[in-house]
């Protein structure tokens, strides 16, 4: 044999038709989507899907087929904020007046503070830190009339100079503090939900008062709940 003479080369494979193929499955996808944009979805159909997600997503996920338009509804908390106590004030001395409890409070408007001065007699009995029926109906009332102002609002119990000693409250300290916290709790109960700070005077104050009055009309003064409502919306308790 010859080995000068050259071997025939095999014939190279021809790879037309895989190009053939891809061009046809191009147009095929093509077709069927066309199919699915012309195609309706059955309404049923969707409330299946809707049903299904929502058993994976878990229980607070809700579908609302509303009208079209509708919006999704969207749960939001109001805050209020805080109001101008010049304002404030002529609409509490109009809404206190109404109330034979409330009306025997006092009002006094000072530089960054507006303080509403409850008689303690008019809200408790003798060395007792329990709202009478009637005070309570009052003090839920004022606690209403709080509920769109998003001032800080303290509440600060003071008695006068006597002594007590009960089993319950052994000194006027802890007598002013359970009524603050009396006061406090019916804002609560009427459905004041920001932060209230109660504190006990007992009769730390007393010498605040004028000397002009004669001393039972002091005393009266002393034994009394102050709600002292604030200009800003702070947090921190400011004496």
């Amino acid at each position: 044999m010859n080995d000068d003479q050259s071997t025939p080369e095999a014939p190279k494979a021809n790879n037309a038709w895989m190009v053939i193929f891809a061009d046809l499955t191009a147009l095929l996808l093509t077709f069927f989507v066309l199919l699915f944009s012309m195609s309706t979805i059955s309404i049923d159909e969707w409330e299946e899907v809707i049903t299904a997600l929502s058993s994976k997503l878990g229980p607070n996920f809700e579908s609302d087929q509303g009208q079209e338009g509708s919006a999704l509804s969207i749960d939001t908390t109001f805050v209020p904020k805080a109001v101008n106590l010049e304002y404030l004030n002529n609409i509490l001395t109009t809404k206190l007046a109404g109330d034979p409890v409330l009306g025997r409070a006092s009002i006094r408007l000072l530089d960054d503070r507006m303080v509403i001065s409850l008689p303690s007699d008019s809200l408790f009995l003798p060395s007792s830190a329990l709202l009478t029926e009637q005070a309570l109906t009052a003090v839920s009332l004022l606690g209403d009339a709080l509920l769109v102002v998003g001032n800080r609002i303290d509440v600060a119990g003071h008695t006068d100079p006597r002594p007590i000693a009960t089993w319950e409250y052994p000194s006027n300290w802890e007598l002013s503090l359970a009524r603050a916290i009396s006061v406090a709790a019916s804002f609560r109960r009427a459905g004041y939900t920001s932060p209230v700070a109660a504190i006990g005077y007992g009769d730390s104050r007393y010498d605040e008062i004028r000397d002009a009055i004669d001393e039972d009309e002091k005393l009266l003064k002393a034994r009394r709940v102050d709600v002292i409502i604030r200009e800003g919306s702070g947090q921190s308790y400011d004496p």
